[in-house]
């Protein structure tokens, strides 16, 4: 069995359903949601960013630059992304 996370989008206040999709990887980190998007970042380091919509839409995915695991949820500071692997502090800015 491929482990994945299955994730959906629901209409805040009503709940109504719009889409749902399964992601590969193991995921310990919660989501993010922000300016539009939800982020995932999975154990193996890699970033998934989904527009936050009615429809699917992946926008971008990549891979943090050491393939160090992580496992800890994003942090923000203004508008800038904090991800912590198990060796180093990321900063991903605008």
């Amino acid at each position: 069995m491929n482990p994945s996370l299955q994730n959906w989008y629901r209409t805040r206040g009503s709940g109504q359903e719009h889409w749902r999709n399964r992601l590969r990887g193991n995921f310990s980190a919660s989501p993010l949601h922000a300016a539009g998007h939800v982020y995932f970042q999975n154990e193996a380091g890699q970033v998934i960013v989904v527009r936050a919509g009615t429809t699917f839409a992946e926008v971008a995915r990549n891979q943090l630059g050491d393939g160090a695991r992580t496992f800890v949820s994003y942090a923000v500071d203004s508008d800038d992304l904090l991800v912590h692997s198990e060796s180093t502090l990321y900063r991903i800015r605008r």
